[in-house]
């Protein structure tokens, strides 16, 4: 059995559904270890689907998605689990 820990990722919000499918093929198309996750009330962005990725990744996601025309109307951080070992980085 795997033991999972708490860890602090970067999360990307969306106005609207079909941007934040585009945007997991984008960060996925680019390697990047992003996971769709229902959006923190919090991000408050108007779209229910978030993107989430480890922090080190943020700028490169940032870049790739303002490259491919996708806004990002809401960023945060949030804790969430995630491997012990930090694998996720």
């Amino acid at each position: 059995m795997t033991t999972r820990g708490t860890l602090r990722f970067t999360v990307f919000g969306f106005s609207t559904t079909h941007q934040a499918l585009r945007a997991e093929k984008v960060l996925k198309d680019a390697a990047l270890p992003v996971v769709p996750i229902p959006a923190p009330g919090s991000l408050e962005a108007l779209c229910g689907i978030a993107m989430r990725l480890p922090p080190v990744h943020a700028e490169e996601a940032r870049k790739l998605l303002a490259d491919s025309g996708i806004s990002v109307v809401a960023e945060g951080e949030i804790d969430d689990f995630g491997p012990a070992s930090g694998a996720l980085t």
